[in-house]
């Protein structure tokens, strides 16, 4: 789907819900962005508020973050940091 997106010359923003860190290496190459949301629950409109713009066309909630660990570089790998 991210693909067929693309192709159409869509920009594609991924927004992933986990609680853990999964190998997503394919999901991620075909993403223009990629928003990792922890398990939000009941606070899912907040993801949403960072992703759009004010009503003016300004960056509403500019956001930036760090992971405490390290990503998956493979689907049957995890990199523990030293």
């Amino acid at each position: 789907m991210l693909d067929a997106l693309k192709a159409q010359g869509l920009p594609v923003v991924s927004v992933f819900l986990s609680g853990r860190p999964l190998f997503v290496g394919p999901e991620l190459a075909a993403s223009d962005a990629f928003v990792l949301a922890w398990l939000p629950g009941s606070e899912g409109a907040g993801v949403a508020d960072m992703l759009f713009r004010a009503a003016d066309g300004t960056v509403a909630h500019p956001f930036t973050g760090r992971l405490p660990m390290a990503w998956p570089e493979a689907g049957d790998t995890v990199r523990i940091p030293e």
